[in-house]
């Protein structure tokens, strides 16, 4: 029967991955694909292709590997999944993924190697992804640890602003105002990151005209302001 001549698209999830089917005659030593895999794999497309083409397009420190492989599927039937990678039409190295079953021929003997092929560069970028947020997730979780110690070490006011400008860092802050109570009125009582006079308005806590030091105080609440804008937007008085 013909091979449906559009590529397939697998879509495991929210992955999409270009794959196709494939089926080589171990006898005629005949490989015959779907279109686009020919494209993937650095061939033309149109007629059979032979699988030492294929091998052509596999990196030479890969290749051996590969070929080992495939001599033992090419012993017995059966079933079989195998990665590798081969280098496109655009020259680049793409990783790849063919899986599928080894049939016989009439006497019994391996003769037609049949399967599903599939480019596997977005699922390994995904995993990649997914192993950079896992470690950064780790790694950030350690210094959080790390800056809450030191904060609960701290003893001086610069102690605790030194260890809350070394910790709010992993979070991308590049400035930080602490403000405490004293004798019933709350003030700042140290910054960094702000000029002063932006530090004496920004923190300001008598809530009228207000500034976001002031409405955090009286909202019990964090107050995020997104830009500049906003900022001048929710508080006109500070637009300078």
């Amino acid at each position: 029967p013909g091979l449906d001549p559009s590529p397939a698209t697998f879509r495991p999830g929210v992955i999409s991955v270009s794959a196709g089917f494939f089926s080589w005659d171990l006898i005629a030593d005949e490989v015959v694909c779907e279109p686009g895999i020919y494209g993937l794999h650095g061939l033309p497309e149109g007629g059979p292709a032979t699988m030492e083409m294929l091998l052509s397009r596999v990196p030479e420190g890969d290749r051996a590997d590969l070929v080992t492989a495939l001599r033992h599927m090419m012993t017995a039937c059966g079933t079989y999944q195998v990665e590798y990678r081969v280098a496109g039409l655009d020259g680049v190295l793409r990783p790849m993924e063919a899986r599928g079953r080894v049939v016989p021929g009439p006497d019994g003997r391996p003769a037609r190697l049949t399967g599903f092929v599939m480019d596997t560069t977005t699922i390994w970028a995904t995993r990649e992804a997914e192993r950079r947020r896992l470690h950064e997730g780790a790694e950030r979780t350690s210094l959080t640890q790390k800056f809450t110690a030191a904060l609960a070490a701290a003893v001086t006011m610069d102690d605790i602003t030194a260890a809350a400008q070394a910790g709010l860092a992993i979070y991308g802050a590049n400035s930080l105002m602490i403000v405490t109570e004293h004798d019933g009125h709350c003030l700042p009582v140290t910054s960094y990151g702000f000029e002063p006079e932006a530090a004496r308005l920004l923190g300001d806590p008598v809530p009228s005209p207000g500034s976001p030091v002031a409405d955090a105080i009286a909202g019990e609440t964090a107050v995020f302001i997104g830009s500049a804008e906003d900022l001048a937007s929710r508080y006109p008085h500070l637009a300078a």
